[in-house]
């Protein structure tokens, strides 16, 4: 269905390009929250009321983030005008050749179907915005493609008669049309309140060489700003990562000013710029500055008394370079906000005589250093030869108790020789404390046996074989000398979790969970992935909740950060690791996290008492039952989920990568008061149980 569609309706269009359907855009650039092109689950695909009255509900959250207007769709062609657009017809997906179903391609299976796209009208008799929700209020899903459109849509506050010239954003001669800030306003506004790609022809880099690539550069930027004034400071950050990434760090930090300083042009304007107040997602530029600041310009707090040394000898640099890029990559990031941090930190010695730890960063996961290139391979042996070096006598290093700082975010250790070379004088700051290992060329174990349709969970005393050749390592971790970290989540993601973060009395949902598992059909290698771990506890999650009233449970969905949001608990199952990023997007919406990994080694455990905001329940007893006892948490036991959400919120700060200048409690505070439990100056009040805590012990 994808080659169908970037072949057919993507060739077919003609004139200014527009942006398509969120649905069509989740078809065609296979965005997270879809599965393909179709059949995506809607949480209330068993009753078909349900998903209509969640969707509205989702929708009516929303409008408060975007001033809405009523603007009339484009021509209809028949059927629901607001799915036609993009290449997309009424002709193309609804025609008799087509078949009762329409073309399959077409529907994202949640928001454009074949009923609501075919042969809903979208709610012709209702213009407003206002009267649209009513009308889906009554059960006709059809208002929602609509619905969907006009929230993407830019918005004036002001009549243009009277709004500044600097806002109109009508386009000029020389630099972007209308049509062009009209889509890249719609794209920003997509991306606040669902996870999104940038469709191509409004992708920011295209949009900035097509009008200021020349040698007039300059001088075109300064007529777009008298038209446009904050929408070309939007334009301009939202270039900076990609920037890094083509050019690198000093080509960043030259956009990232050329953005404030337009931004501070027009300062004045930001109360009568709609496109800028309502529609420009700022959570994703919030850190550019102090990422791509210089050493010393910039220092955040630091509790402890630990004293950290980091090597950046440019004889390795390659190993971290691009850290915008790499903070966006993938789910294992959380090594290059680790090192950001540690590069501003008052912790942080010039000298490695005074340090604790010697930190060598290296983003491991961001390159795929389990399997580096030629260039890293050699950047690491170098990093490796000089870490030895400096814990050698007359080093450098303060003395024998000097450790190495290691940082590795993923479910896989990558990075290729490290424990042959420095284990002996290191202590690793990991997310996952059963780190997958894959063996190559060795027969591949047996089968690990399960005792329900549940995952079953792994003797703590053996290495548990799990199909293929990838095992979890039992061992790798040490617990009393190694420290376990929470996962970051994206900006971008943090500040939608938060926005849909509903009061206790006002969540409608008693459990949710959307996300990838071993059937899903979103990619082949992402089934594949979970299959190969035999990873079974999301599909017995699925199958034991996807019908359950009250309940959102599916694979990704467009909806996922109101799910949450509106739900009491997250379920939180096991996924190719027993870490998981989805535990740590739970603080963010509020939601009590029920965790269903076995061998889930919490962050800070030692002195957060994670029964006190959190659940935990056996992987091989997921069914009913488990349904049965939050259901009646929540119907006879109020006070309890009460305090629970309560916990929720107080401890939520300890997992809150984004506010590093927090003096009292943030991520990265935690990890410097593990550490300094582990030098002779160590707060006293963190124990340090050297046999580690006992994984599967659960509390409900």
């Amino acid at each position: 269905p994808v080659a169908t569609l970037a072949q057919g309706p993507r060739r077919a269009s003609t004139g200014v390009c527009r942006t398509p359907p969120l649905g069509v855009v989740a078809s065609q650039w296979a965005w997270p929250w879809t599965e393909g092109s179709r059949s995506a689950r809607a949480p209330g695909a068993r009753a078909a009321g349900m998903l209509t009255a969640l969707c509205v509900e989702f929708l009516l959250v929303v409008v408060r983030w975007a001033v809405h207007c009523a603007a009339a769709p484009v021509a209809t062609h028949g059927g629901n005008p607001a799915c036609w657009s993009g290449g997309f017809t009424h002709a193309f997906c609804c025609g008799a050749a087509k078949g009762p179903g329409g073309d399959e391609g077409c529907w994202d299976g949640s928001f454009h179907t074949y009923k609501t796209c075919c042969l809903g009208t979208g709610g012709e008799a209702e213009a407003d915005f206002e009267g649209l929700l009513r009308q889906g209020d009554t059960g006709d899903a059809s208002v929602l493609p609509r619905l969907l459109q006009m929230l993407s849509e830019p918005v004036n506050c002001l009549p243009i008669e009277d709004a500044p010239r600097e806002i109109h954003c009508t386009g000029t001669p020389r630099g972007l049309q209308a049509a062009e800030w009209t889509s890249f306003f719609g794209a920003h506004a997509k991306s606040r309140y669902m996870r999104s790609e940038w469709p191509v022809e409004v992708d920011p880099m295209s949009l900035l060489r097509r009008c200021c690539a020349g040698e007039d550069e300059e001088e075109v930027i300064r007529e777009m700003e008298a038209d446009c004034g904050l929408g070309v400071s939007a334009l301009l950050f939202s270039t900076v990562t990609a920037l890094e990434r083509r050019q690198g760090p000093r080509a960043a930090r030259q956009q990232l000013s050329k953005a404030m300083a337009s931004r501070s042009r027009h300062w004045g304007l930001q109360a009568f710029d709609c496109h800028w107040s309502q529609q420009v997602n700022h959570a994703g530029f919030q850190h550019y500055k102090w990422f791509l600041k210089e050493d010393g310009a910039l220092t955040f707090p630091c509790e402890s008394n630990v004293r950290v040394y980091i090597d950046e000898d440019v004889s390795h640099s390659a190993l971290r370079e691009k850290p915008l890029w790499c903070a966006t990559r993938g789910l294992c990031f959380t090594e290059v906000w680790i090192h950001q941090y540690l590069r501003r930190s008052a912790c942080r010695v010039n000298d490695p005589a005074e340090a604790d730890f010697i930190y060598l960063p290296v983003y491991a996961a961001c390159y795929g250093m389990d399997n580096p290139e030629l260039e890293h391979a050699t950047a690491l042996e170098l990093m490796y030869g000089r870490a030895l070096s400096s814990l050698a006598p007359g080093g450098g290093a303060a003395a024998k108790s000097t450790q190495l700082l290691l940082v590795l975010t993923c479910e896989k250790w990558k990075m290729k020789g490290w424990e042959e070379a420095l284990r002996h004088r290191s202590v690793v700051a990991a997310v996952e404390a059963r780190p997958l290992q894959t063996h190559e060329g060795s027969p591949p174990p047996p089968p690990q046996q399960h005792a329900s349709a549940g995952a079953a969970s792994a003797d703590e005393g053996r290495r548990p074989q799990l199909g293929g050749h990838t095992v979890h390592c039992k061992d790798c971790f040490r617990f009393g000398r190694d420290v376990v970290v929470p996962s970051a989540v994206l900006p971008v993601d943090a500040a939608r979790l938060k926005a849909f973060n509903r009061a206790q009395e006002d969540r409608q949902l008693l459990a949710c969970f959307h996300g990838e598992h071993a059937k899903t059909k979103t990619r082949d290698d992402v089934a594949q992935g979970y299959r190969e771990v035999n990873e079974t506890v999301r599909l017995a999650v699925l199958k034991h909740f996807e019908d359950k009233p009250e309940t959102s449970v599916g694979g990704p969905h467009m909806g996922y950060s109101f799910f949450m949001g509106n739900s009491h608990f997250c379920l939180i199952p096991k996924g190719r690791g027993f870490w998981t990023v989805r535990l740590y997007e739970a603080f963010y919406s509020g939601c009590i996290p029920v965790l269903l990994s076995d061998s889930y080694a919490l962050p800070f455990q030692t002195w957060l008492d994670w029964s006190k905001f959190s659940l935990k329940w056996p992987m091989e007893r997921v069914g009913d039952g488990l349904y049965e006892r939050l259901k009646m948490l929540v119907a006879e036991q109020s006070d309890v989920v009460e305090a629970l959400h309560a916990g929720v919120r107080e401890a939520a700060c300890w997992f809150d990568y984004h506010a590093p200048e927090s003096g009292s409690c943030s991520p990265y505070l935690g990890l410097m008061r593990e550490l300094a439990a582990r030098t002779d100056r160590g707060d006293s009040k963190v124990g340090v149980d050297s046999s580690g805590p006992k994984l599967q012990r659960y509390w409900f």
